[in-house]
């Protein structure tokens, strides 16, 4: 394998080899934010593909199909309002639906419901009565993704293991904060002990697990942002999350940033664990795997890792991430400088490059400094 420099986002030949030695790296300087580009090679469908599946489904699926007309105005009102604001190449994704369905379902609790004249005719003759559709809708959707999600099979995951190599070469446990609701982390990394919050014997969400303790042997502490299809609640013990044995039907995911904001643990938690690292001094790099950009707040909260300090880099992998570059700059007015990129599918850049070498040359150097 040769390592590639800052400013080179396609594999090099051997005439282009540069050999880096590796960084000595402590603690907290390296954290990683991984999102579905991450499963795909595993078998995982990304959002825009369940899409491309309900749109199958409403049409030759006897379940799906008192939702098609529903689907089909709810698919065209959210690419209108796209096009309103300029943006006439985005494709509907399944979280961005479910968004919607949820804010509608609210009816008059929605919190603009009081400055709406009336709801859109269409609208009403295709959300049943009382909006009844909209939540059967939404339901079906949920009760789908756990299809999609639990491929049951995690032998093509196997090369999360690259983040297991890498943690034994750093040295330090390792934070990964993943949007992913799949298990392949935990599946394909057997080797070490990961960190998910739960307690051994209730089972319970403990939010002290993630906090350092030098008698825990711990090599991975993984923050599932989104939730996990083996996570329920349990409303005999208080509603506390819990982590099932297996995949369960009634899983604990949730969808998009006012989801993630409100106050039951672990998802606030999670996002403030993300701004604390991500603005701990020791953090140098972030390293972004297969995640499209497409959250916002999560967005907001790297541009301003970026610009507490110039001395921080993020490192974006991905087929196209000069695109994803552009408009991280473009959008939230970070230094270009500090956003490195390496075109790269996530399980060849896990199973083949990433090391100490590799990310040598994405490090900030004091010459990168304005200062």
């Amino acid at each position: 394998m040769t390592t590639p420099t800052n400013s080179i986002t396609e594999p090099m030949t051997s005439t282009d080899e540069v050999v880096h030695a590796a960084p000595e790296l402590i603690e907290n300087n390296v954290m990683f934010l991984i999102g579905a580009g991450c499963s795909v090679s595993a078998g995982v469908k990304i959002a825009n593909q369940m899409v491309d599946d309900i749109e199958k489904f409403v049409k030759d699926r006897k379940e799906w199909e008192p939702f098609r007309d529903l689907y089909y105005y709810l698919k065209s009102a959210i690419l209108y309002a796209e096009g309103l604001s300029g943006n006439f190449t985005t494709f509907l994704n399944v979280e961005r639906l479910v968004i919607v369905l949820t804010e509608l379902g609210k009816k008059e609790q929605n919190i603009a419901y009081p400055f709406i004249g009336n709801w859109n005719t269409r609208l009403m003759e295709v959300a049943g009565k009382d909006f009844q559709d909209i939540k059967a809708f939404q339901d079906r959707i949920k009760k789908q993704l756990f299809d999609w999600i639990n491929i049951g099979n995690y032998s093509r995951a196997d090369y999360y293991m690259g983040l297991s190599r890498f943690k034994k070469e750093f040295g330090y446990p390792i934070r990964v904060f993943s949007f992913n609701y799949d298990l392949c982390v935990e599946e394909a990394i057997k080797d070490l002990s990961i960190e998910l919050g739960f307690d051994p014997q209730t089972k319970e969400w403990m939010y002290s697990n993630f906090e350092p303790n030098k008698n825990k042997d711990v090599g991975i502490y993984l923050y599932k942002l989104h939730g996990s299809i083996d996570w329920e609640r349990a409303p005999d013990r208080g509603n506390v999350l819990v982590k099932r044995t297996h995949p369960a039907p009634e899983s604990e995911l949730i969808f998009g940033t006012d989801a993630k904001l409100t106050s039951t643990d672990p998802y606030l938690y999670y996002v403030f664990e993300f701004r604390k690292y991500s603005l701990h001094e020791e953090c140098k790099l972030i390293i972004i795997i297969g995640y499209s950009f497409g959250d916002d707040y999560m967005n907001k909260l790297i541009a301003q890792s970026l610009s507490a300090t110039p001395q921080r880099n993020v490192l974006i992998v991905d087929l196209n991430p000069e695109s994803l570059k552009s408009a991280f700059v473009s959008n939230y007015s970070v230094n270009e400088t500090q956003v490195k990129t390496w075109k790269r599918s996530a399980d060849d850049f896990l199973r083949e490059d990433l090391s100490l070498a590799f990310l040598a040359s994405y490090l900030p150097t004091s010459e990168e400094s304005p200062f």
